[in-house]
């Protein structure tokens, strides 16, 4: 497509699959290199502001790596956000079988692992948790209710603990965008078994 450079080649296997939206059909980033360097920033600011406010946060493989891009319309002009999800793999959840990450969903910061970046105010916002009064349905899909099925109340506590704001709530006047993936040079060596010589930003 245009404006964008497709970098399958220069994406190690282990490091395309483990992140977000990994059957994409290419993995690509800006031709302009200051973009895709801001966007590095992106994840590097977030885990400096978490760190900050108190709250343990790091660039792992099983932390921060991942965001979610969207469109959306607010006063007739078109704004673009990311939906970043940090402590992306507890030890306490069943479903995503990945031990090694040293948290689990108990951790004081695990209430406040999503954040939500808008390009028209180049800031980032930190999204308190599910049981936050008044926001709780961002975490869950629309067609999740409570108390109708049996398998529907298992899976809404199981989303209720994974505690991931739902990107589709952002594109109820807009569209997804495909997401960006973030990995320093230790997540790449972790994920790969090799020395790599720079970080890695690409787009799917």
């Amino acid at each position: 497509a245009e404006g964008r450079v497709n970098v399958s080649a220069e994406i190690p296997a282990g490091v395309r699959s483990w992140g977000t939206d990994g059957n994409a059909p290419f993995p690509w980033e800006f031709p302009e290199r200051r973009l895709n360097s801001y966007f590095k920033t992106t994840f590097r600011d977030i885990k400096a502001c978490m760190w900050w406010y108190g709250y343990s946060l790091k660039l792992s493989k099983f932390d921060l790596f991942h965001g979610h891009a969207f469109s959306f319309v607010r006063n007739n002009a078109t704004d673009f956000g990311i939906v970043y999800h940090a402590k992306e793999y507890p030890e306490d959840l069943s479903a995503w079988d990945h031990p090694g990450s040293g948290f689990n969903t108990s951790d004081p910061s695990y209430p406040v692992r999503n954040i939500v970046w808008l390009a028209s105010q180049s800031r980032a916002y930190i999204i308190k948790g599910v049981d936050t009064p008044g926001i709780e349905r961002l975490f869950f899909p629309d067609w999740l209710k409570l108390g109708e099925e049996d398998w529907m109340d298992e899976y809404y506590y199981q989303v209720k603990q994974a505690n991931t704001l739902e990107t589709e709530h952002f594109i109820a006047n807009g569209a997804r965008l495909g997401g960006l993936n973030y990995f320093n040079r230790k997540s790449v060596a972790n994920l790969t078994g090799e020395h790599h010589p720079h970080d890695i930003l690409y787009f799917v």
